[in-house]
């Protein structure tokens, strides 16, 4: 988790993710190396503690880039 803010009953969260280069032995595949990719998602989180329910809304890959 990058950082986070409570205020009431919301939360916004964000997230850095790092995936780092890997070889691919597989055979159905062209590409035997697949290259590092980071990624930063976001959340919002609004509890209705009367109702016993939550909502979250996220969104992944903020910066828009093509995954590898």
């Amino acid at each position: 988790m990058l950082g986070s803010y409570d205020w009431s009953a919301y939360t916004l969260a964000t997230y850095l993710s790092f995936t780092s280069a890997f070889e691919d032995r597989g055979t159905a595949t062209t590409v035997s190396r697949i290259e590092p990719f980071p990624s930063w998602d976001a959340s919002f989180l609004w509890r209705f503690p009367g109702r016993g329910m939550d909502l979250t809304l996220y969104a992944m890959n903020l910066t828009g880039r093509l995954p590898p």
